[in-house]
């Protein structure tokens, strides 16, 4: 069997969406609505199994929702299949609620923002929620009102090779803050968002890594807020735990390429930014601010509008090593008394206005070069 059930659009019988079994060749289910099609076929799938969605534009009026189904696999035919949020839905496109071994791949998801409500948090192209093994790849996302791709509470799930467009808040999330962790996030492009390109929501054992992240700039977020940051480890009362980003390129963020900054109520553990290469940002490079045993090794920083590396606040015991930095205002700034015991060494810091900035405490300048 190669599918469960293959979705299609009849054009010679009214343009109905219909559903056939590819056991029993019977179509089994039909209607002008695709969402009914599809979420007829997603609950006859109590034990698994594979749903091929044929090239075609499928309106979806409300989201495609599974809290049963195990072991799925939904795909299409590339970005000649298309799903579209419908007018003023303002819900997900595809919801999973504590469910495991889903596959998803080779979509377009069209989260049609514009005709979204501005203030929309709850539009998203895939929400997977307190899921186990969920993969995404091959998936472009483009016109989420909120995010594009977002774990929440998920656990050893991917997200990889996804193109992400032109998010109102931000192009990933994978937030943990409820529990969840050991996710990855790899070989994507965030292109265009108003928030965060790729953020870690109070993350734990989280890989980001191989990600393109450009043109974090827009001024449509649903929050107010947009921060414009390219990625970042946040969190409100919980901060990030052992997050990695590595091999990232990051550009063309109007503020920060890269920010270590939780909730005041929280701080950033073992946060880990190597061998990324970020270059024009309209603030900083990369800042740590309420973090600690952290570190940026390895990084090449150019032509950034403030600092290079900054540490602010409660940026404690961290290491800033061996990064190339040139064409920002100040190579590695710390900017207060209250970032303590910082380790400052062998960094290329020629072609900025200022080396090193060093308000810090017992801060530790070793084998720099400027």
């Amino acid at each position: 069997m190669r599918w469960s059930y293959v979705i299609f659009i009849d054009p010679r019988d009214r343009n109905l969406v219909k559903a056939r079994n590819d056991t029993t060749g019977l179509i089994e289910y039909s209607s002008r609505d695709a969402t009914e099609t599809l979420q007829y076929a997603l609950s006859a799938l109590m034990n698994g199994g594979k749903i091929l969605l044929r090239q075609g534009t499928y309106t979806l009026s409300r989201s495609l929702v599974s809290n049963t189904s195990n072991g799925v696999e939904l795909y299409g035919e590339g970005n000649l299949t298309v799903l579209r949020l419908a007018d003023s839905v303002n819900r997900s496109l595809i919801t999973l609620q504590s469910v495991r071994d889903w596959h998803i791949h080779d979509l377009q998801l069209d989260g049609n923002k514009t005709n979204q409500a501005p203030n929309s948090t709850k539009s998203n192209a895939i929400a997977a929620w307190n899921c186990t093994n969920i993969l995404v790849e091959r998936i472009y996302v483009h016109d989420c009102r909120n995010y594009g791709l977002t774990f929440s509470m998920c656990t050893g799930s991917k997200m990889l090779n996804n193109y992400v467009n032109d998010s109102g808040a931000n192009g990933i999330t994978i937030d943990d803050q409820g529990g969840g962790g050991g996710n990855v996030v790899q070989g994507n492009v965030v292109d265009g968002a108003s928030d965060v390109g790729i953020t870690a929501w109070a993350g734990k054992d989280l890989l980001i890594e191989d990600n393109q992240v450009m043109n974090i700039d827009n001024n449509d977020s649903p929050y107010g807020a947009n921060t414009h940051i390219g990625m970042m480890a946040e969190g409100s009362t919980l901060g990030c735990t052992r997050v990695t980003y590595k091999g990232n390129i990051v550009k063309a963020c109007a503020a920060s390429g890269f920010s270590s900054f939780p909730g005041a109520n929280a701080i950033n553990t073992d946060i880990s930014v190597e061998s990324n290469q970020i270059s024009n940002c309209g603030k900083c490079g990369a800042y740590f601010g309420r973090s600690t045993g952290s570190r940026a090794q390895n990084n090449i920083i150019l032509s950034c509008s403030l600092d290079g590396i900054s540490l602010g606040e409660n940026a404690n015991n961290n290491t800033i090593a061996s990064n190339q930095v040139s064409g920002c205002r100040t190579g590695v700034s710390i900017d207060t008394p209250k970032a303590v015991n910082n380790l400052v060494a062998s960094n290329k810091l020629a072609g900025n206005t200022v080396a090193i900035k060093d308000l810090g405490t017992g801060t530790t300048i070793s084998d720099n070069t400027t």
